[in-house]
């Protein structure tokens, strides 16, 4: 019998454990030990999708090996013997079958991410989406998106239509800030070009032939200039009246502000804007003279009221309908550059990716929803390879409506057959709707939301007929005290941010957001520390150092512990800074740009110091710097004479060594090395051994500050320290980084950000059924201007997704902790969630909070109150050893000297023995050095390698496509790339083949010293291409950096002549 299983899960509620015991009931079903390979499961991380393999095969082997004396306890394996209704010796004996068969054809296990399984697809569909077979996929679209930026700038002067719009909107920008930065204000429109949601109206656009934008913008200049005389008309038409009348403005009551002074700002439209406020709905209802007012002017007021009435009314619905259009007309005028801006970008990276045979990640959906959803799935199977019977979706929520609604058709398809597939999630858990994710569709199924029309009906019917939903509703990682607060408190939190029949309000009802505490996990600690009204800047940080000193005193240890931030890039670096001062180990699971730490920004001002000593902005870096650093005052003015400031005089004043330059040959590695040792001798700052590591690898040992800043100043994003983990430390990280994981003490400070963290936020709006827009979709603020425009059922919408979104990132934060809770913010205003969490917990204290285990609240006047539900903790501290090598560690402790520590770190050690793997990787697929150079900056940003790592590859990458022999033999020959050939029972490797009309070139590249022993290996390479190819082989080794050439001589015995 079909079913579609929906799980709804919640936090800490064995979600993966749930679709694994699944997928071993749907495989040990019957004795086919090749029933997993029918099963597709699909996640949306590579994280995941290992985990989820890692468990599998741990459960498996488990069950292979269970002993006969098995005596229940185990969730998975009881499950198994009931659902299955078999015996341990059968289910053990199928596990093993099918244990052996996934070891030996490990490939044929389906487990992986939405995009994977959208390669695969696209790749098997290639020819009927008329895509070169070999299109590579661009994962890192930041970088493609930052060159077609850069493209367009380029073409301004040269491209009239490009430099006219571009222009424009710069003029825009220039009319609502001070300064522009169009690079950068481009870049940040990415979501506008290559995000799901633009899809459809970055098409429908340039498809739009006849889109003549001048007409456009002449036609929404007329079409305001008629709203705004229409308005200004009807208000002059009612002051005409009441003048004839001899009434004046001051004989209503409120006078300019009431009943006369709507129809004043309707005149003086649109300077002024007349609003509906209390005194004209109390005029609407007759009130239109105080009732102080002298008898005759009532009565003579009274003997119009029914006409001064009528006059109102048809004013507003005048106003209202002519401001709308004006509104709309308005702000479609000053987009109608950036509509522009956006189609040529998007049209740049179509030039990018014909130019490059790539094809972005985000256009995997889009191509399979147009081209492939309409053919039958058993058309889909035939070119995919693989036919599944059960689809499993791990991580429901996080499904965007394209990729829900491209799968949707294989579930159709499995439910059919009678077979069982099924989704699980957390609606609750969804933090991505910015990537596309959209948890309204869990919230709502069996139900579909806006299916497209081939779709609709069958699908849904076959949904709602086999859907049968399951809610998994016991936290098993919090104790009690921590899973009744967050049930009290976001059952709260629910009925106050969301709308009554909604179905946001659906999922935060108390009956929906509350989970069965584990009866196993007693006790627990939660404290709320509320810090008052606007506290001081510091006073989240301080309570956050007092609160882990807490914590140590009971015995955790820091590595126990891990703080939780909205952001990296503001609270998290000051929380770092201020960890680090305290002497705190930080591991990480984020990245932090090195020039965001005080310490490095005061060395690399003195730096600038050196080359140039009269640098006025360095000398007020330096004192910023040590303002913070040292707590010092920042009083560059008493230092200010006539040549300028006076740095020595103020560091003379502080007790600072004087600065004196550079020394004599002193090199810039040298340099910096002084300048820690002088300004912050006891520092052990992980950012100042990156900062090191990344002068070492640009410009040497003995390079000029000069050199290094030529380069530094010329990057937009600077090199980053990456997180380490698996040392004693305390984990710093985002909440969407913490999302799926849990640590035992979880702390989460200065939770008070804005609902709303850009108020000039941009969205595709859908204006073709609008009767003032002849633009099909445009880009629009969003903010409540929207309701103006008539948009206010698309602001409201808005308005409630991102109060949920919000709720939810509370809910992630909150639900990580296992045995104690922390949480501090301040009260800054309604438009922040600090308020909004202080008033669900006034509206819980008396009703829930005061019945709670060991519950105390503590009144501390107005530097806020602190709540506390059970007792503090304690813990054995366990020993830990701290873990060598990998990334970078936040803090050193030992007292190593910088040039042993930067030259010997286990990092680098670690990077010289890949360096050659991976520059080969680069070059057998790279024809030019701009190609070389691409490939390694999407390595970088996607984190495959380090900014130290990029540096020195693009260095040897310039040496070798410089080689004009090279450069030569790449142009008249086809690259073969990678080619494996099968010698004496060996399979080998060479880096590159290429051929030409003459000869097969054999191409082996070393980046060491020359070495004999090179040539017997690439003679073995020769050897076997001479067995396959038709033309003479050429055999070399080329080294690089710098480059020359080694014939080798084949086994064969001929000598290898020249190619060039």
């Amino acid at each position: 019998m079909s079913k579609f299983l929906i799980y709804k899960s919640s936090a800490g509620s064995g979600k993966t454990t749930t679709l694994i015991y699944i997928f071993l009931k749907l495989s040990l079903a019957s004795t086919d030990a090749n029933r997993f390979k029918k099963i597709l499961a699909i996640t949306f991380t590579n994280k995941a999708a290992a985990e989820m393999k890692e468990r599998l095969i741990s459960e498996l082997n488990k069950i292979s090996t269970i002993s006969a004396d098995y005596k229940g306890g185990d969730f998975v394996i009881d499950g198994l013997l009931k659902e299955l209704n078999t015996d341990l010796a059968t289910l053990s004996q199928r596990a093993l079958s099918s244990f052996k068969i996934l070891l030996h054809d490990f490939n044929d296990l389906s487990i992986g991410t939405i995009d994977q399984f959208n390669h695969r697809l696209i790749r098997s569909f290639s020819r009927d989406l008329r895509l070169k077979s070999d299109f590579e996929v661009e994962l890192d679209e930041k970088s493609l998106f930052h060159e077609a930026v850069q493209r367009l700038i380029d073409r301004v002067g040269d491209d009239p239509y490009i430099t006219t719009h571009l222009l424009g909107y710069m003029a825009l920008k220039l009319n609502d800030e001070k300064r522009v930065d169009i690079a950068r204000d481009l870049e940040q429109m990415r979501g506008l070009v290559l995000g799901e949601s633009a899809l459809e109206a970055i098409t429908t656009l340039k498809n739009q032939e006849d889109l003549d934008f001048v007409a456009i913008r002449k036609d929404l200049l007329a079409k305001r200039k008629t709203a705004q005389n229409s308005i200004q008309k009807k208000g002059k038409e009612v002051l005409e009246f009441l003048a004839a009348k001899q009434i004046e403005i001051n004989d209503f009551s409120h006078k300019a502000s009431g009943y006369g002074g709507y129809f004043l700002k309707m005149a003086d439209y649109p300077d002024k804007t007349p609003h509906c406020n209390s005194y004209i709905k109390k005029a609407l209802e007759g009130e239109l003279v105080a009732k102080s007012a002298a008898g005759h002017l009532k009565s003579k007021i009274d003997s119009f009221s029914g006409q001064l009435i009528s006059k109102l009314e048809e004013s507003i619905a005048v106003f209202e309908e002519n401001h709308r259009d004006f509104t709309l007309s308005n702000a479609l005028m000053w987009q109608i550059d950036l509509i522009a801006v956006l189609e040529e970008l998007s049209l740049c990276i179509e030039e990018i990716c014909e130019e490059r045979n790539i094809l972005p990640i985000s256009k995997f959906n889009k191509l399979i929803s147009e081209a492939l959803r309409k053919e039958p799935v058993a058309y889909l199977y035939e070119h995919y390879g693989m036919r599944f019977n059960h689809i499993l979706i791990d991580e429901y929520q996080d499904t965007s409506e394209l990729q829900w609604f491209n799968i949707l058709p294989l579930i159709e398809e499995s439910l059919a057959k009678g077979q069982t597939s099924m989704v699980v999630g957390d609606a609750k858990q969804s933090i991505y709707r910015w990537r596309g994710g959209k948890a309204e569709q869990l919230i709502a199924l069996p139900e579909l939301l806006s299916p497209p029309e081939d779709l609709r009906i069958v699908a849904a019917e076959t949904l709602r007929r086999t859907s049968e939903i399951n809610e998994l509703a016991t936290n098993y990682r919090s104790r009690i005290n921590i899973v009744n607060f967050n049930n009290a408190l976001f059952s709260q939190l629910g009925e106050n941010l969301t709308r009554l029949d909604s179905l946001y309000e659906k999922e935060y009802k108390e009956e929906s957001v509350s989970q069965n505490a584990n009866p196993k996990l007693t006790d627990g600690y939660v404290r709320i520390d509320h810090l008052g009204k606007k506290p001081e800047k510091d006073a989240n940080w301080d309570k956050l150092l007092e609160n882990i000193a807490l914590f140590t005193n009971q015995g955790y240890a820091y590595s126990d512990m891990a703080i939780l931030v909205r952001s990296t890039a503001k609270e998290g670096r000051l929380i770092l800074d201020r960890l680090q001062d305290a002497d705190i180990p930080v591991a990480t699971a984020n990245s932090f740009e090195i020039d965001k730490n005080i310490q490095v920004r005061l060395i690399l001002a003195f730096m600038r110091l050196a080359y140039d000593r009269e640098n006025t902005p360095a000398k007020l870096s330096i004192m910023r710097s040590m303002q913070t650093i040292f707590h010092l005052p920042f009083e560059p003015h008493l230092f200010l004479f006539k040549n300028g400031i006076d740095l020595n005089s103020y560091l003379k004043k502080h007790r600072k060594p004087i600065f004196s330059g550079l020394k004599n040959s002193e090199g810039i590695y040298e340099l910096t090395e002084r300048l820690i040792a002088d300004y912050l001798p006891n520092s052990r700052n992980s950012f100042l051994n990156a900062l090191l590591n990344v002068i070492v690898s640009r410009v040497g040992l003995n390079g000029t500050c000069r050199e290094f800043f030529d380069w530094w100043d010329t990057l937009n994003e600077k090199p980053s320290v990456p997180g380490s983990e698996g040392s004693n430390a305390i984990q710093l990280m985002t909440i969407h980084k913490a999302k799926g994981l849990q640590f035992k003490v979880v702390f989460a400070p200065d939770i008070d950000w804005r609902f709303r963290a850009v108020s000039t936020e941009l969205k595709w709006f859908d204006l073709r059924d609008n009767p003032i827009s002849t633009i099909p979709f445009a880009p629009l603020p969003l903010n409540n201007r929207l309701k103006d425009m008539g948009l206010t059922a698309e602001w409201e919408e808005d308005e409630d997704a991102s109060k949920f979104d919000n709720l939810n990132l509370i809910y992630v934060a909150l639900t990580r902790a296992e045995e104690a809770l922390c949480i501090s913010f301040g009260s800054n205003g309604d438009s922040k969630i600090g308020e909004t969490i202080m008033n669900a917990l006034e509206q819980i204290r008396d009703s829930k909070l005061a019945s709670m285990s060991g519950y105390n609240s503590t009144d501390h006047s107005e530097s806020g109150s602190t709540i506390e539900i059970g007792v503090l903790p304690e813990s054995e501290k366990p020993e830990t050893d701290v873990v060598e090598g990998g990334a970078i560690e936040w803090i050193n402790p030992d007292n190593e000297p910088w040039f042993t520590k930067v030259l010997t770190a286990p990092q680098i050690q670690k990077a010289d023995r890949l360096r050659g793997v991976r520059f080969h990787t680069i070059v057998s697929v790279s024809k030019s050095a701009e190609q070389a150079k691409a490939k390694l900056d999407r390595l970088m940003a996607g984190g495959e390698i380090t900014p130290l790592e990029h540096i020195e590859l693009l260095a040897m990458a310039d040496s070798l496509y410089s080689d004009k022999r090279f450069v030569k033999l790449l142009e008249s020959s086809k690259v073969l790339a990678e080619r494996e050939l099968f010698y004496n029972s060996e399979i080998l490797r060479p880096d590159m083949v290429l051929e030409n009309e003459e000869n097969t070139v054999l191409i082996d590249f070393k980046t060491g010293e020359e070495d004999e022993k090179y040539e017997e290996q690439v003679a073995r390479y020769g050897a076997a291409l001479q067995q396959m190819s038709a033309k003479p082989v050429k055999a070399f080794i080329l080294y690089i950096s710098p480059v020359f050439w080694v014939p080798v001589t084949l086994n064969s015995g001929a000598h290898q002549g020249s190619l060039f």
